[in-house]
């Protein structure tokens, strides 16, 4: 899983795929009593869809003083919405996580000096998209970096870039390739995705 969207999604079915292996043992550490409750609640206080109600594109405030932008892995829409704010703003820098380098560079498109891009590919889940760009990026307070992922997985990836020290700023984008089957499975799953990251304190909202 990259970015939040798993390599393979039975359909009817909500599982972590990959991160399952990265929380189980911590997870299995924590009362069960209290993992009900803090599933409870966060899946409760999403019902209307919070993961896709983070907020939509607008105009780039003073975009002169943002350093760069951030795209995640995991579905085409994300790194083609990079592509265009390069293409924009030509003195953005430009960071893809958790994604291959070839079909990144595709996806970014023409017209992008490739000293400006940097493709992380060690990232295997949003947590380690937050950690390793951070490492990478090492950003200063007051620096300005855009987040853009899908609009159902921005509440996670946000909270998950914030708790690791990197205050990025939210740049959702709609995932129009997909299906509205495809898309109710992922906004189901990020709750799910969302209480586990709170339990391990990947999420501290």
């Amino acid at each position: 899983m990259r970015g939040g969207v798993p390599q393979s999604c039975p359909p009817g079915s909500v599982k972590l795929g990959a991160m399952g292996k990265h929380l189980g043992r911590r997870i299995q550490r924590v009362p069960a009593a209290l993992v009900a409750l803090l599933v409870w609640g966060i899946t409760a206080s999403s019902q209307e869809s919070g993961a896709t109600r983070v907020g939509t594109q607008g105009k780039i405030h003073e975009p002169d003083k943002l350093l760069g932008v951030i795209a995640l892995g995991g579905t085409n829409e994300r790194i083609r919405e990079a592509g265009r704010l390069a293409r924009q703003y030509p003195h953005l820098r430009v960071i893809v996580s958790g994604a291959e380098t070839g079909p990144s560079l595709q996806r970014l498109g023409p017209n992008i000096d490739r000293r400006r891009i940097e493709i992380e590919t060690a990232s295997r889940n949003t947590h380690e998209n937050a950690v390793n760009t951070r490492l990478l990026v090492k950003p200063r307070p007051g620096d300005r970096w855009l987040l853009i992922t899908s609009a159902w997985h921005m509440r996670r990836a946000l909270c998950a870039f914030r708790t690791a020290g990197f205050d990025v700023e939210p740049w959702p984008v709609a995932d129009r390739a997909m299906g509205e089957k495809r898309r109710d499975y992922y906004v189901t799953r990020e709750r799910w995705a969302l209480a586990a990251y709170t339990v391990v304190g990947w999420c501290k909202e």
